[in-house]
């Protein structure tokens, strides 16, 4: 069984999801909710015509019913299927194209060695308040052309939106989630007001030309993706980072695998994603009766992928508890699968993709100062911080 309740299981889920899975190929959750160990059987979820995204499910288990966190969940990408979640998803595509990754990717150059000059000479750094948290973020609004003066601001309320999803909920963390909902929609209106009036080169501007010209989203679906992108891939990726560093740091003879093999940067961050994914957790939920998994299921009946454990199924890696960058590449769940493939994982792959081979060749001798906890009862797998101690390398950026 696997306990929800228990931040044990949130802190390291693998030793018991490796148990489960031992004694067979589904297992339950504390509240009877069936939950598959296996890839196969993860993808199968995801793509079989029988199961849908849960919709807003999710939030009603957290007694979020109404009010304005929940009615702008309503109108994203997330929760969404069928021909809307297409129409939505087509509108911004255009934005991930090959040609907008490679200007980002330069942008997450500049971006990740103007923060290591800040710290080079001091030998530490707390990588998370220090790189992880700032690079994402950064990035984005210079994707979508946001002023560098409304950083903060944005950032500020991107923490607060992000404590939506936990999986705790008490009444000071809704109205916090709530004002900080508010205060994003207040911006990203702004925002849209004044690409209308001042066009640029962004995403922004692009969805505002769809939209005046008739076959473009809604004012309040737009409103609703602007702010879906902006937080989509930053707090993922930020987590992405600290648990890829992490990685590194207790690792060193994979950090200088990469850095003597710079070829490798593409395999190192697969594997560092499938090691500690992102998203910890997905659902799905049956919309026609259907026999699948050893289970008969009816409609509404909802069924759990626990990402890491089936990101760890020895039918698919060999040795999946050893981090290896040299690993031959096979499919992994952390940015889900089928219609619901997560939009800006493109954005989150350039991030990783570029800024990693950077700390790694200006930061050596990596040391974790103090060693971290997992941030239980969240959906990405947050930690609680990481204090690195390193000595830099001279001339290099």
């Amino acid at each position: 069984m696997i306990d929800l309740s228990d931040a044990g299981y949130w802190r390291d889920p693998y030793p018991i999801l490796e148990r489960e899975r031992a004694l067979g190929a589904i297992t339950y959750t504390n509240t009877g909710e069936p939950a598959l160990l296996l890839a196969d059987d993860a993808e199968l979820l995801h793509t079989d015509r029988h199961f849908s995204t849960p919709g807003l499910l999710d939030l009603e288990r957290l007694g979020i019913c109404d009010g304005p966190f929940y009615e702008w969940r309503a109108r994203t990408l997330n929760v969404m299927n069928g021909p809307d979640h297409e129409r939505l998803r087509s509108y911004v595509g255009r934005a991930f194209f090959p040609a907008q990754i490679r200007r980002l990717r330069g942008l997450v150059r500049e971006r990740a060695n103007a923060l290591l000059d800040r710290v080079a000479e001091t030998g530490e750094i707390e990588f998370i308040s220090g790189f992880a948290a700032d690079l994402p973020l950064w990035t984005m609004c210079r994707f979508l052309g946001i002023d560098e003066a409304d950083r903060l601001e944005i950032g500020s309320f991107l923490t607060g939106t992000e404590e939506g999803f936990t999986q705790q909920m008490t009444p000071e963390l809704r109205r916090r989630v709530e004002q900080s909902i508010v205060a994003l929609n207040t911006y990203v209106a702004d925002l849209i007001e004044r690409r209308a009036r001042e066009p640029k080169d962004d995403i922004v501007s692009s969805l505002v030309q769809l939209r005046d010209s008739g076959g473009g989203p809604a004012e309040d679906e737009m409103l609703a993706l602007v702010v879906n992108i902006i937080g989509g891939s930053v707090g993922s990726t930020r987590a992405a980072f600290a648990n890829s560093m992490l990685l590194f740091a207790q690792h060193r003879d994979q950090a200088e695998k990469l850095r003597q093999n710079p070829e490798l940067a593409k395999q190192a961050v697969e594997e560092c994603l499938r090691m500690h994914p992102p998203f910890r957790i997905a659902r799905r939920k049956a919309i026609a009766p259907i026999e699948a998994f050893g289970l008969k299921l009816e409609i509404g009946n909802t069924i759990l992928v626990p990402k890491q454990g089936a990101n760890r199924d020895p039918a698919r890696w060999e040795r999946p508890n050893e981090f290896d960058i040299a690993r031959p590449e096979r499919r992994h769940l952390s940015f889900g699968y089928g219609a619901h493939f997560c939009l800006g994982q493109a954005i989150a792959r350039a991030n990783l993709q570029e800024a990693l081979p950077i700390v790694l060749n200006r930061l050596r001798n990596i040391e974790v100062a103090r060693q971290p906890e997992r941030v239980p009862f969240t959906m990405d797998e947050q930690l609680d911080g990481l204090h690195l101690k390193f000595t830099a390398a001279r001339g290099l950026s």
